[in-house]
């Protein structure tokens, strides 16, 4: 296992278009496969692939942004719309995983975040 040893901005607000930056630990230039999962109440939401990011092996940098339609998929902490009587936390739960050219995988340390509401929903 690898660790994501920093972060940036990781907030996910419904409706916005977040850069995410994670740091780790672990060699970037020989990485032939790449995923990130977000997962929200253990149904992964959103998953990225190696083709939907940027990777700067110098800097150990691994970076990719989410779409107004992706973070309008998460729930919000508060009252669920859908279920009225359940309440929501809105936590959002991310790892990254890797394989390499030599067929070795490696998966990060999980990650959490949670999502904040707008008052406006839906894109704009």
């Amino acid at each position: 296992m690898f660790k994501i040893t920093g972060i940036g901005s990781i907030a996910i607000r419904r409706g916005t278009t977040p850069t995410h930056k994670f740091h780790v630990s672990v060699p970037l230039d020989d990485v032939s496969a790449l995923y990130i999962t977000y997962q929200q109440n253990k149904e992964t939401i959103i998953e990225k692939e190696i083709e939907d990011v940027i990777v700067d092996s110098a800097g150990g940098i691994i970076e990719t942004s989410l779409s107004q339609e992706e973070t309008l998929c998460f729930s919000s902490s508060g009252w669920d719309r859908l279920y009225p009587n359940q309440m929501r936390d809105g936590l959002v739960r991310i790892q990254i995983r890797l394989k390499y050219s030599d067929d070795r995988a490696d998966a990060s340390n999980v990650i959490s975040t949670t999502v904040d509401e707008i008052l406006k929903d839906g894109e704009i």
